[in-house]
């Protein structure tokens, strides 16, 4: 997970994202039982609570999931 950065200081560098999909028609169905974090909730109920019970800061959380690709947006459309 995303302790590392966090804890030297890198939050602000550091974007919390996931991809999930709702239908794949090329992955074989016996494979998905291994694939039990591929879902589209998959930050906000095991990736958020796994580092707020490890002291990461919620001011750190909001800055990975909101300041970081704010920036990398507006940073876009400068020009």
């Amino acid at each position: 997970m995303r302790l590392g950065p966090c804890r030297r200081g890198y939050a602000d560098r550091t974007v919390l994202s996931q991809d999930a999909s709702c239908y794949i028609d090329w992955i074989d169905p016996a494979v998905m039982p291994l694939l039990s974090q591929w879902h589209y909730l998959h930050i906000a109920d095991e990736v958020l609570p796994y580092l707020e019970r490890r002291g990461v800061a919620e001011e750190q959380i909001d800055t990975m999931l909101v300041d970081v690709p704010r920036r990398y947006f507006e940073a876009g459309t400068k020009g």
